[in-house]
């Protein structure tokens, strides 16, 4: 799977249920029975995941809440994007 790039809108996928067990998310696809677990950065990047906003906006979002500058936390929620996407966890 080719990596998103800022402009991409994630959304999740249908066949994906998730719960929040704070600070973390606990994720399950549906379609391969699988189980994934986030921490608390992972927890507010999928609930950006609404398939209104693009990457780069989610990125500004995440940065934000956490009180980091968006360039020190784009390349890892870029890489986690694209490994949830690869997963089948997101649609794009």
């Amino acid at each position: 799977m080719s990596s998103l790039s800022l402009l991409s809108i994630p959304a999740k996928a249908a066949a994906v249920r998730s719960q929040s067990m704070p600070p973390d998310m606990i994720l399950l696809n549906l379609n391969s029975g699988y189980y994934y677990s986030t921490n608390p950065v992972g927890a507010a990047v999928w609930a950006c995941c609404d398939g209104l906003q693009s990457v780069r906006a989610i990125i500004s979002e995440v940065a934000a809440a956490f009180g980091v500058p968006a360039e020190e936390v784009q390349g890892d929620i870029l890489d986690f994007l694209t490994d949830m996407a690869g997963e089948g966890l997101l649609r794009v």
